[in-house]
């Protein structure tokens, strides 16, 4: 012993006792840390970064009078105290202290970035990997989004189900990163991880209680999907559930008279749905796909509000206009026409003149569906002599108006009907330039296309390149500024920017009327949970 009068032996004493203590910190430390590590899901030492309380976990021998003495830091263990004598036997044992000129709080954040940025930085494999400019920072793994109407055609969730409980729900700003995914200086992980970089945190992925969700579990086709109409996204009836770019018109502040988990509600009066949309890529050809239920006929209004009367006049003829709006692509511009039309006419029969002298008729079923590129320039079916043809099987595009593209039901002894559930589908395809069209799931009708109108319709300034908004429940079809309205429950809409096949329209079909089946026999409740994950 080394004797330096009453204080030297004290001094010794201290410095044994002190040094026997963090000894047997250290070791129960190193014995613990991998441990916590795997029930934590942590893949390196150094994201591990814990003080106060919590470093009980590490070291449960660790007394009340030494939290806020001993820390974790970048997976190893520190003394933070301010004692220079035993700041200098935690040095001998290989333990670090706290550094001058800086709060522990503020170095364990540092060291804690420090390590994030390593660990993602070197993130290969199977996940992406790219960098989130705007924040400057480096993002690694799978991003989940919210399930909310803006992110239908993305939406991607990981649900923590646990006594058939719903405890957590993964989305926007959480990361998948998947078995395989290589991290410098520790190898190829061994299982999944949820991760969120803002927030610090980090989930093992158990696949007896995580499932990952997508849009694509409500239907067969999910490539070039750029519009999901699907309401059994929207999680709680307010605004925000739509998310920031959708526009709600002529519904209650509640939405109650909105939707319901298996469909949108259009009361033909003045209910739509706007989406802002940017760079619109359709130049490819696309798919437009509606399922739903007709209620019944909808109203027509101009820009200013004024109904607009179900009968037009043409010389001493009068004409009733019957087109119903389902969908549309426009320049946002209320007084302007919408530039991709599609919508039903109604069938009308003439019942002749009541007492006034008035023409009376009366509207029975749908008599052809309609899709209306806006432009003369832009018709899709031709023939070399008159620059456009008959429809297959007689559905017709009038010479005084060649953009419109009509198919007439009864020509393929097909009917629909109010409160009839009925699927309908246009697909484009560009490249072989070719359109088809499907009822309930079936092929009814194929015709050509003119190259030169496809090249208008892509590249004139009024027509794609204009596109700023697709509208839900109306479409703008006789005037400018002349709304149509839809009076129907839509079970889902969508807007493929490609020409889906045959087989993927009818795996579509089939998909979507199960999918829509499941959400009414079993309905969906909206489900809470509340993220959690470990800092790291």
């Amino acid at each position: 012993m080394h004797w330096c009068g009453d204080n030297g032996i004290i001094t010794n004493a201290q410095r044994a006792a002190f040094a026997s203590k963090i000894a047997s910190y250290k070791e129960e430390f190193e014995m613990n840390i991998i441990r916590e590590m795997e029930n934590d899901g942590i893949v390196d030492k150094e994201m591990v970064t814990v003080l106060g309380e919590s470093v009980k976990r590490y070291i449960p021998s660790l007394k009340e009078e030494d939290i806020g003495l001993f820390g974790i830091i970048g997976g190893e263990i520190f003394y933070i105290g301010e004692d220079k004598l035993e700041q200098e036997v935690a040095l001998s044992y290989h333990i670090s202290i706290k550094p001058e000129g800086i709060s522990i709080d503020e170095y364990a954040e540092t060291v804690k970035s420090n390590a994030i940025e390593n660990v993602v930085k070197n993130l290969g494999g199977d996940a992406f990997f790219y960098v989130d400019e705007e924040d400057n920072e480096y993002v690694g793994g799978i991003p989940l989004y919210d399930k909310n109407y803006e992110n239908a055609a993305k939406w991607k969730l990981i649900t923590e189900v646990e006594s058939n409980e719903v405890k957590a729900i993964y989305g926007s700003d959480w990361y998948y990163v998947p078995t395989g995914t290589n991290i410098d200086g520790v190898g190829v992980t061994t299982y999944d991880l949820i991760v969120n970089y803002n927030e610090r945190k980090i989930v093992r992925f158990d696949a007896s209680k995580h499932t990952m969700m997508s849009y694509k579990s409500t239907l067969a086709v999910g490539d070039s999907l750029i519009f999901n109409a699907d309401p059994s996204v929207i999680e709680e009836k307010n605004t925000d559930s739509f998310g920031k770019n959708v526009e709600l018109n002529g519904y209650r502040d509640d939405l109650s008279d909105c939707f319901t988990n298996s469909y949108f509600i259009f009361d033909g009066v003045d209910d739509c749905i706007n989406l802002s949309v940017s760079d619109v890529d359709l130049t490819k050809g696309f798919t437009y796909e509606i399922y739903g239920k007709l209620n019944g006929i909808g109203k027509h209004y101009l820009i200013d509000g004024e109904e607009v009367y179900r009968v037009e006049q043409f010389g001493d003829k009068a004409y009733p206009y019957y087109f119903d709006g389902f969908f549309g692509l426009w320049n946002g511009n209320e007084k302007e026409q919408a530039r991709l039309r599609f919508g039903l006419f109604w069938n009308r029969i003439d019942l002749g003149k009541d007492d006034e002298g008035k023409q009376v008729y009366q509207f029975n079923g749908v008599e052809e569906f309609v899709w209306n590129w806006g432009l003369d320039k832009v018709s899709m079916t031709a023939d070399k002599e008159n620059e456009y043809y008959h429809y297959v099987n007689e559905g017709f595009a009038p010479s005084s108006a060649p953009w419109n593209h009509y198919l007439v039901l009864d020509n393929y002894d097909l009917s629909l009907d109010i409160g009839e559930d009925f699927s309908f589908a246009i697909c484009v395809d560009a490249q072989n330039l070719k359109q088809t069209a499907y009822f309930n799931g079936v092929k009814i009708d194929e015709g050509e296309m003119v190259k030169s109108n496809w090249d208008n319709w892509c590249n004139a300034e009024e027509n794609l390149p204009s596109i700023k908004k697709i509208t839900l429940g109306r479409c703008s079809q006789r005037a400018e500024g002349w709304w149509n309205y839809l009076c129907a429950n839509v079970y889902s809409l969508r807007l493929y920017n490609r020409g889906l096949s045959e087989s993927e329209e009818i795996a579509n079909y089939n998909a979507t009327v199960s999918y829509h089946q499941f959400l009414v026999n079993n309905g969906v409740a909206s489900t809470g949970g509340e993220i959690k994950g470990e800092d790291y």
